[in-house]
């Protein structure tokens, strides 16, 4: 059960702290959104560099699926990516895809899911 293995995997590296990954585009750091690659995949690369920093230390990690729906399919894609990524990584992914959120990811999920010029619109 992933519980149980969450349990081992804290007392492990003697931490018990989750990461969350939260591709916020306007707080991506500028040295990823310069090139010819799309938004999308500037936030894979972020997210790659994140866990590679932090799956020695940590057990888990916790991508927050409004900031990637915001970028519509090729958005889910990489979220896609992105789990697996921490899979082969030896990381437990817990699944950040709840709604009525707080804040930024309600405003995510609003535009993503409900703005006339957003990915879904619907």
């Amino acid at each position: 059960m992933v519980i149980d293995r969450l349990i081992r995997e804290i007392k492990r590296k003697k931490n018990p702290c989750i990461v969350g990954i939260d591709p916020e585009w306007s707080r991506i750091p500028d040295c990823y959104k310069t090139g010819t690659e799309t938004s999308a995949e500037a936030i894979f690369h972020w997210a790659t560099d994140v866990m590679d920093s932090v799956a020695d230390i940590v057990p888990a990690v916790k991508p927050q699926m409004a900031f990637f729906e915001v970028f519509g399919p090729e958005g889910l894609r990489v979220h896609q990516k992105v789990v697996q990524y921490a899979h082969d990584k030896g990381l437990i992914v817990v699944d950040d895809s709840k709604r009525n959120d707080i804040g930024n990811t309600a405003r995510a999920y609003a535009y993503a899911h409900l703005a006339k010029d957003g990915p879904i619109n619907a």
